[in-house]
C-alpha cells in the first residue's frame, strides 16, 4: 500500500474519531465508557512517533476493543427528542462507524 493511501486513511480515521467523540460527548453520561475509549483512540492517532501503518494498526486494535465484551459499541445509538432527527443522527453514526472500521483496515477489510 502506498504511503499516500496510508496517510489518507490516517486522516480519515482522525476526522471520523473527532466527529464520533463530539457525538458521544453530546449524549452525556450514558456513553461515558465509549467516550473515554474514543478519547484514548484520538490520543493514539495524534502520536506521530511511529509510521502511519503502526498508528493504523494500533487504531485497528483499539477499534476492535470497542466491539469486545457483552456491552460494546455496536449497541450505541443517538438519543434525540425529535424522532426524525434521531433517525438521521443514528444513520450518520452508523456511516461514521463503518468509515472508521474501513479506514483503520483499508477497503474490503473489516
Amino acid at each position: 500500500m502506498s504511503e499516500d493511501s496510508l496517510d489518507d486513511r490516517l486522516t480519515t480515521t482522525r476526522r471520523v474519531v473527532d466527529e464520533l467523540v463530539e457525538i458521544l460527548h453530546s449524549q452525556g453520561q450514558r456513553t461515558l465508557g465509549w467516550y473515554l475509549m474514543l478519547l484514548d483512540l484520538r490520543d493514539a492517532l495524534a502520536d506521530v512517533s511511529g509510521s502511519p501503518q503502526e498508528t493504523l494498526d494500533t487504531a485497528a486494535a483499539m477499534v476492535d476493543a470497542l466491539y469486545s465484551g457483552p456491552h460494546n459499541f455496536g449497541e450505541f445509538f443517538v438519543v434525540c427528542d425529535d424522532q426524525e432527527e434521531m433517525i438521521t443522527a443514528n444513520e450518520h453514526a452508523e456511516e461514521l462507524t463503518a468509515r472508521l472500521r474501513e479506514a483503520v483496515r483499508g477497503k474490503g477489510e473489516r
